[in-house]
């Protein structure tokens, strides 16, 4: 007999854990099948297909993850598991589990979590406004205070989507560049100067971090194309106005696997009202208008392709106001299959949000996208970021305390139970180790342990030290949903997998890569296990060119060179 929470943020047994992973794959594929017939259903064109419920993201939208715990009900519900009290998030969830129940002939308590979603939903708005509004009175004022307004390109440029951080530029200046690291080596210094970062900032929220930003930029020697320096105040309002029309257009839903689940899709797009992540994508789109207007020539187009609502609406953009421009995706970066959306699907080609071509970094993956998009021009090119991997050098036997890293990542909530789950492995492991704690380059360590306190722990060593510094030593990684699994693994390093207690668990490691078992854990005990036989062995399957392919520049040409 138990209970069975199914809410957003609802701990589940080891178990059930298990089961909602074997579960998600099945789940993924009905739902996106099921957005598609949305988009459909409710005529979703242009703007409308930057909703969160047509992102197929299972960060941004519930609908996913509560789909998956609904179909573990049901699966636990065909094998008979006794269950004496279910907890729902809301009302709209608990309609879904009653029609589970009734078709098993099951009467079992439903206990509801939040009871006025309604409410919930007129305060949370209330509050994106007010985020939104703020967001918009600093984006406008620092590109005006720092003169960075309108600055030109003379010549066509190259256009590169990229993110900056508040750490993205060091003390003298320089650029940190996270995401096409070392292309320029490839180009010569005038193919290097046609090329225009135009970023997304990620973590600015006071003005005086955005102007720090601002002058930084202009001491780099790279060229920087900031949306912000484009956008009116007009732009900025009528985003605004349009995330609280935008949502009202889905009003209709396809049954998903049998179940009426309607009322839940319409709950979540109304979530997307004054939404600043809506308001923003919405002025991508505007700001690629701007350009056009402005006559600035643009002979090629890479976007850091994650097929996020920003992608899409950069695609959407460029197909329409620069028609003849390739937008060349690049999806440098290694994703846990339950990342949905970073998969693009059939109608996203005919709805125009992705770009004309996708660059995959691994033979395997361009065989994953085109099973699932085989009418997309899919190409391989060189993971750039992760070229230091041929640097590693690892040591043939390891030396004095092992060592175990802990590479946290950029979900704060799941970052604060792997530290949870691992406060005790100095006491319990059969041997003494050291443990290093690096937190995702997205936070600064100076916030992120007042959201993380365990960060702090004495049981811990935090660490900045690079990746390339770190893999050459250590004995063991443990991580979730990050491409340090994945790198780790390609070098023969054990690779601990935290297992989510709360959905279906984040492992980036291609099946075929690294050859230790059971890696996932989802207990301390788990994970005290796998470290006791694994400790310091290396991977028989071990290959850095399997899962990162690196050529002699040719795609750092393509990428990056005009047409």
């Amino acid at each position: 007999m138990e209970k069975l929470d199914l809410s957003t943020k609802g701990e589940l047994s080891i178990a059930d854990s298990i089961l909602i992973d074997k579960i998600a794959p099945r789940a993924q594929e009905e739902y996106n099948q099921f957005i598609e017939r949305v988009v459909s259903i409710n005529k979703l064109d242009d703007l409308h297909l930057l909703l969160t419920v047509c992102s197929r993201n299972p960060f941004h939208s519930v609908i996913l993850p509560l789909l998956c715990k609904t179909l573990l009900l049901e699966e636990k519900l065909k094998r008979g598991d006794k269950i004496i009290l279910i907890i729902a998030e809301n009302p709209l969830m608990s309609r879904i589990i009653c029609s589970i129940l009734g078709k098993f002939n099951q009467k079992i308590p439903i206990k509801i979590k939040q009871k006025y979603p309604y409410t919930l939903l007129t305060f949370l708005g209330l509050i994106k406004f007010l985020k939104s509004s703020y967001w918009i009175v600093i984006s406008w004022l620092w590109p005006r205070l720092t003169k960075v307004y309108k600055k030109r390109p003379k010549a066509p440029i190259v256009f590169v989507d990229n993110f900056i951080f508040p750490n993205s530029f060091n003390e003298e200046g320089g650029f940190v560049e996270r995401y096409y690291t070392g292309y320029g080596r490839y180009l010569s210094s005038e193919q290097r100067q046609t090329v225009w970062y135009s970023p997304t900032l990620f973590g600015f929220k006071t003005l005086g971090r955005c102007i720090k930003m601002s002058i930084q930029s202009k001491k780099s020697r790279h060229n920087f194309l900031f949306q912000e320096s484009w956008l009116t105040l007009y732009d900025y309002i009528y985003a605004l106005y349009l995330t609280a029309v935008l949502p009202f257009k889905v009003n209709n839903s396809p049954l998903f696997m049998g179940y009426d689940i309607q009322k839940l899709l319409i709950f979540e797009a109304k979530k997307d009202i004054f939404s600043p992540s809506l308001a923003m994508a919405i002025c991508k789109f505007r700001f690629i208008k701007n350009l056009q207007i402005a006559r600035v020539e643009i002979c090629q187009v890479v976007d850091w392709h994650e097929n996020q609502d920003i992608d899409k609406a950069l695609n959407l953009g460029f197909h329409k106001y620069y028609p003849d421009v390739t937008v060349k995706g690049y999806q440098g970066h290694i994703s846990p299959p339950y990342e949905t959306h970073k998969v693009p699907q059939s109608y996203e080609i005919d709805n125009g949000t992705l770009p004309n071509q996708l660059h995959v970094i691994s033979e395997s993956y361009k065989k994953t996208v085109l099973d699932s998009c085989p009418g997309l021009d899919v190409r391989v090119a060189s993971a750039f970021r992760f070229t230091y991997l041929y640097d590693v050098k690892r040591k043939k036997v390891v030396t004095g305390i092992p060592t175990i890293l802990i590479a946290l990542p950029m979900d704060i909530d799941e970052s604060i139970s792997i530290l949870n789950t691992c406060s005790q492995l100095h006491l319990l492991a059969d041997t003494k180790i050291r443990i290093l704690v690096k937190h995702h380059p997205a936070h600064e360590s100076h916030t992120f342990i007042k959201q993380v306190p365990a960060f702090g722990h004495d049981t811990f060593t935090p660490t900045s030290d690079s990746m390339l510094d770190l893999l050459g030593s250590i004995s063991l990684l443990i991580s979730s949903a990050s491409s340090a699994c994945a790198e780790a693994a390609s070098l023969g390093i054990p690779v601990a997998v935290y297992g989510s207690r709360y959905g279906v668990t984040m492992s980036p490691i291609a099946n075929d890569i690294n050859g230790f078992l059971n890696n996932v854990f989802y207990s301390e005990n788990q994970l005290i296990e796998f470290i006791q036989l694994y400790l310091g062995k290396s991977g028989d399957n071990s290959s850095i060119e399997r899962g990162f392919y690196m050529d002699n520049g040719e795609s750092a040409q393509a990428l990056f060179s005009c047409e």
